[in-house]
């Protein structure tokens, strides 16, 4: 979750300086160019492990079962909520 709360405070200005200088093209073409290079660079640095035994998609999603996991997901759903939430208001907050 720290990954999105970082990119929002790092991401989010870099391409909203980048498309009132350059056009919103140009900040797509970064969020494009970024994807492009992890999809090169993730099978090279991410090791491949093989799987378990009786490992299964269906039996990952036993996790669901938990309730602490609930709680997880929701905590996240409401953070993340009220995060975005504030950049609805953020321009006229700031001016």
């Amino acid at each position: 979750m720290l990954g999105l709360a970082a990119a929002n405070v790092a991401g989010v200005p870099l391409v909203t300086w980048m498309g009132q200088v350059f056009g919103w093209r140009s900040a797509f073409g970064l969020v494009a160019a970024g994807g492009a290079l992890l999809f090169v660079l993730l099978p090279i640095f991410v090791p491949t492990r093989p799987a378990g035994e009786g490992a299964s998609p269906l039996s990952e999603l036993s996790a669901f079962r938990s309730l602490q996991v609930w709680l997880t997901l929701a905590t996240a759903a409401i953070g993340f909520g009220g995060m975005f939430a504030v950049y609805s208001y953020i321009t006229s907050t700031l001016t």
